[in-house]
């Protein structure tokens, strides 16, 4: 039983499970690493217009990367906890491809949203 086929199957799933968990980590890390590098470069800058730049602009410079990964994180998890994503929504069905897409947007949308209500607009 050394053959069993159903061995190449179970350890297709483990890699597939892993390359996910992979994945989503490095852009979780990504998510952290970016605007800590931002905010390094504002210590080490010596005529503070880079400084000057993200206070003028924070939601901008900081809060839309930061709403990117934390939408690509929730449709990821999303799909990795209960698979292919799809829904109805105002009579229009998303599966397949545009399922993930559209989840995606609406989630990216909705963050921008909050960060505009939030931080207001004057920025």
């Amino acid at each position: 039983m050394a053959d069993d086929p159903s061995d190449g199957v179970r350890e297709a799933t483990v890699l597939s499970r892993r390359l996910k968990h992979a994945v989503t980590a490095t852009l979780f890390g990504i998510l952290l690493a970016v605007p800590l590098l931002m905010l390094a470069a504002i210590e080490f800058r010596s005529d503070g217009s880079f400084a000057k730049l993200i206070q003028a602009h924070a939601a901008a410079m900081l809060g839309v990367p930061w709403a990117g990964g934390a939408a690509s994180i929730v449709v990821l998890l999303f799909r990795a906890t209960s698979g292919k994503i799809e829904f109805k929504v105002m009579g229009f069905e998303f599966s397949g491809a545009s399922g993930p897409i559209v989840l995606w947007v609406m989630c990216f949308l909705a963050e921008i949203l909050a960060i505009y209500m939030l931080w207001g607009s004057g920025g």
